[in-house]
């Protein structure tokens, strides 16, 4: 099912989140992503700033990609900037680019750690889905998985820590070659939820094609957006940033494990 099969009223969607239908039940049933977001940049009731993001091979501990916002862009979240000096982002900073190489396809287990600021509001049942799907050549959409994480609690004021273990799928040999042979056609959506009621939508394209490094280096594709980015394939981790000196109060962590 997309979201034509359904009529979906987008125009109401991006200020009406639940009132205009766009469930948890909704999401977890569509076979495509959407054309477009299901929810407007003005959602800010519960004030949630992603602020790091990092992928690692579990096994090995090994980053394969990182990306972080600059104290500037906490700034501008948080308010600390002066209104007329403020940011308004656009829908390409929900957008990103992973270029992992065909190699990630070999990685049994994946890791990520998602590290976000909660304001004002306490976050009750903060719930994550996303769903990764390939777009054949034919134009057909199939499903690869879909992921479906809850973090109970989040107090106001805080900064949190999310870390989310995927078993990475047994992939069949025909999709594997096509994922490889077709970059950019492996695209995911995610929805972010707080009491079932859909308050931010993020997008993903993702290559795997064969690549050549030079010292240890990956090749970054990424949209224009308000992050700082690092991708890398070396045991080194070149690129580091503190969250230490953060307005909030406080800290959150959870771990989940679960299948792709």
């Amino acid at each position: 099912m997309t979201i034509n099969d359904q009529h979906y009223d987008q125009s109401s969607a991006g200020d009406q989140g639940q009132q205009s239908g766009v469930s948890p039940d909704v999401v977890l049933e569509l076979s495509a992503p959407t054309d477009s977001f299901l929810i407007g940049l003005n959602q800010a009731e519960y004030q949630i700033d992603f602020i790091g993001f990092k992928i690692r091979d579990y096994n090995s501990g090994q980053t394969l990609f990182e990306i972080n916002k600059t104290e500037e862009q906490q700034e501008n979240f948080t308010g600390e900037r002066p209104a007329q000096q403020q940011i308004v982002p656009d829908d390409s900073a929900r957008t990103i680019r992973y270029d992992f190489g065909s190699d990630f396809l070999e990685l049994n287990t994946i890791g990520t750690t998602l590290t976000f600021n909660v304001g004002q509001k306490d976050v009750r049942n903060f719930r994550m889905i996303e769903s990764h799907y390939f777009q054949w050549p034919s134009g057909e959409w199939e499903r690869i998985k879909s992921y479906d994480f809850s973090f109970p609690f989040c107090p106001h004021n805080t900064h949190n820590t999310w870390e989310v273990v995927y078993d990475m799928p047994d992939f069949r040999p025909e999709l594997k070659q096509a994922i490889i042979d077709n970059p950019w056609r492996t695209q995911s959506d995610s929805f972010y939820f707080v009491e079932d009621l859909l308050i931010m939508q993020n997008k993903a394209l993702y290559s795997y094609q064969h690549h050549q490094y030079e010292d240890g280096g990956g090749i970054q594709h990424y949209q224009p957006g308000e992050y700082e980015q690092q991708q890398h394939y070396s045991d080194s981790h070149p690129y580091q940033q503190s969250f230490e000196d953060h307005p909030y109060q406080g800290s959150n962590t959870r771990e989940q494990e679960g299948n792709y």
